[in-house]
């Protein structure tokens, strides 16, 4: 098949599918948000297929770059974000619907429910949208006009979407988008796909060691988490808590806020850090402590599981549970609680024949429900289908 992937896409991740100077120049372009889709393209190029991206990332000007069956068409949006937003993006969307159009593909698979759902689904294209967030859940997150006005182009996507085929990352996100945007149609569920490359833990941390890969949004509820390592740390005198993620350095706001109330002691603010570095953490870890009060879907905890690394998550927290297997695969606990999530972690670290059965029991889960092959094939069945109409 001839696929277009639209919305956005990290395109350091498509950097060995190009041409050589154009990988190069890829790996100089930024990161983003769209790090599912850049997996999703390269599963679609290793089974054979010829795949055009349509992406696009805030301010950035057009650019294009190619390799062996794959093309990739960023479309200009360096025009200033009040504008765009005050056009509600109208003549971006434009431009993503005519790339579509323009691509002769048998199939477009957009990402997210904003300006690529929408531009697909004017194509005419035979389409599948994939939907990554609910957007009044998004709205309530984050409280900018700019997500209002991004809220409104998915309703718009909602009253065009009528010959689109939608899936969601979730049950819980397919409870979400059916109640918000009052949509009763069929919607298949498809897991993100997660990278499983994470070592074997053959470097276990010596001293009690609790791992949060995350960031410092309000969402993410990382402080919570500290006040709750506080009353590990009274039990467990040498306990260590490692946050990795953006916002979470040493020199943040939310470090300055852990000094000032004196919260700080055993917590060791790490901030973003390279994959390879990533991977080093989650195997020296004893705990993965997932803060969250929501998640569509929850990347970070899938990566925990698949690294052997037990795992604690909000029982209320959205689609964790589901992805923990509804406490199989990971302890479930009220993460609003500091006393209750405190008292999980101290129970966990202080019991290895807990932590060894629910790593064990992460690890199969993650492979089986979460692997590349099995996500790919999900979504190639749905493809094939929706390019023989």
């Amino acid at each position: 098949m001839h696929i277009v992937v639209a919305g956005p896409l990290n395109l350091p991740q498509l950097a060995d599918f190009l041409s050589p100077s154009d990988g190069d120049r890829a790996l100089q372009e930024s990161t983003g948000n769209g790090t599912a889709p850049g997996l999703i393209v390269r599963e679609y190029l290793k089974r054979g297929h010829r795949v055009t991206v349509v992406t696009y990332r805030q301010g950035e000007a057009e650019a294009e770059f190619t390799g062996p069956n794959l093309r990739v068409r960023r479309i200009d949006f360096s025009r200033p974000m009040w504008q765009r937003a005050l056009g509600r993006w109208s003549a971006e969307i434009g431009e993503v619907e005519s790339a579509i159009r323009d691509a002769g593909a048998d199939v477009v698979h957009s990402q997210w429910p904003y300006e690529a759902a929408l531009a697909a689904a004017r194509s005419g294209v035979p389409h599948l949208a994939t939907i990554r967030d609910a957007p009044l859940t998004v709205v309530k997150s984050y409280r900018s006009p700019m997500r209002v006005i991004r809220a409104t182009i998915a309703y718009d996507f909602r009253l065009r979407s009528g010959k689109s085929r939608l899936s969601v990352v979730s049950p819980y996100l397919r409870d979400a988008w059916r109640h918000q945007m009052f949509d009763r149609r069929e919607i298949d569920i498809i897991p993100n796909i997660v990278p499983l490359d994470m070592t074997a833990r053959e470097s276990l941390a010596t001293r009690p060691t609790i791992l949060e890969v995350s960031d410092s949004g309000t969402r993410k509820n990382v402080r919570k988490l500290i006040l709750a390592f506080r009353q590990v740390r009274s039990v467990i005198p040498d306990a260590e808590l490692r946050l990795v993620g953006r916002g979470l350095d040493a020199s943040s706001e939310i470090a300055e806020w852990a000094a000032q109330h004196g919260v700080a002691n055993g917590v060791v603010f790490r901030g973003p850090l390279e994959r390879d570095r990533i991977r080093a953490e989650y195997s020296r870890a004893w705990v993965h402590a997932h803060a969250s009060r929501e998640e569509t879907f929850g990347n970070t905890l899938v990566e925990a599981m698949a690294a052997g690394t037990a795992v604690v998550g909000g029982r209320d927290s959205g689609a964790v549970p589901w992805v923990l297997d509804h406490g199989a695969a990971g302890e479930l606990v009220d993460v609003e609680d500091v006393g209750s999530f405190g008292a999980a972690l101290v129970d966990l670290l202080s019991d290895h024949d807990r932590r060894a059965v629910l790593a064990a029991a992460g690890r199969a889960s993650a492979r089986a429900r979460f692997g590349s092959d099995s996500v790919a094939a999900s979504y190639e069945e749905v493809l094939e289908g929706l390019a023989q109409r």
